[in-house]
């Protein structure tokens, strides 16, 4: 009996020993894996710690790079002085017939030619005729020859101060020297200026346009009438009308019309087309003074 109770008493011993065994060993299991989800949980953290960190100085990085380029630009504006900038804009200037005639006084030197018909109907009733017209304009010098059938029927110079015209191939001049064609030359013809030439963008809205030859042309118009005089005790009347087209480039005359009619009896019309332009210089010798036969001063 005794032995019996001594083999039971070590099996007891032996069952609290494992027991207490296994219950140490849970308890290591438990604090092992605790460390671990510690340690998971710091290097987490440190992971964190190291992206917010960056974050931060990335963050940091761009705001000096901003501030660097805000002072680059704060420098660059003070070292470029400011553009004056003018926010109102002018309107352009319309131009009127006025300022088209007026271009031709500067136009350089240049050759040209016509044709001209000439008609009339009535008691000097007269057929067609058609004349060839040479002019060459160099500043105050212009020279124009007429011919018909291929002869020189009139050839006319005008100077500053002098007008010499002749009528037939083998006559002689006629100069006209007076204060009227002195301030008459002077008024339309002056010294060669490209630049106060300009190609018009805006036109006058009174203005009435054509194309002629492919140039924009301007049509100025003008007529006058005349009625009876009893104190001459002459009874006659008439009228004079007269047509242009006026290149709007430079002011030359493109066209020409003209109507005539004495006291409803004859009425005359003149059209003269003129092309061929060149603009070139042109010899002095083309207005050379020519010998003349008959002087007249007004």
């Amino acid at each position: 009996m005794e032995i019996r109770k001594n083999i039971f008493g070590i099996w007891v011993l032996l069952f609290f020993a494992a027991l207490l065994i296994s219950g140490c060993t849970q308890n290591e299991k438990t604090v092992e894996i605790a460390d671990k989800e510690t340690k998971q949980e710091n290097a987490s953290a440190e992971t964190n710690q190291t992206q917010t960190n960056d974050s931060v100085q990335e963050l940091i990085i761009e705001n000096k790079t901003s501030e660097s380029i805000e002072m680059q630009k704060n420098e660059t504006m003070k070292e470029t002085p400011k553009e004056t900038v003018n926010e109102s804009i002018e309107e352009p200037v319309k131009e009127t017939i006025e300022d088209i005639r007026a271009k031709a006084k500067y136009v350089c030197p240049h050759r040209y030619e016509g044709v001209s018909v000439n008609s009339a109907v009535g008691i000097f009733a007269q057929s067609p005729e058609t004349t060839n017209i040479k002019i060459w304009v160099d500043g105050k010098y212009k020279k124009e020859e007429i011919t018909k059938n291929g002869e020189i029927i009139e050839t006319e110079i005008t100077h500053p101060d002098a007008f010499y015209t002749r009528y037939s191939s083998t006559g002689d001049y006629i100069k006209i020297a007076n204060r009227y064609y002195k301030n008459k030359t002077s008024d339309k013809i002056t010294s060669c200026n490209s630049t106060a030439v300009k190609k018009v963008s805006i036109l006058d809205e009174n203005i009435k346009t054509e194309m002629i030859d492919g140039k924009l042309a301007a049509i100025y118009e003008f007529s006058s009438v005349w009625g009876d005089d009893p104190s001459t005790n002459k009874y006659e009347s008439g009228s004079y009308a007269r047509k242009e087209w006026f290149w709007v480039e430079n002011g030359l005359v493109l066209r020409e019309e003209t109507v005539q009619s004495n006291d409803g009896s004859t009425i005359s019309t003149r059209k003269t087309d003129y092309k061929n332009f060149v603009f070139e210089q042109i010899p002095k010798s083309m207005f050379e003074d020519p010998e003349y036969g008959i002087y007249m001063l007004n």
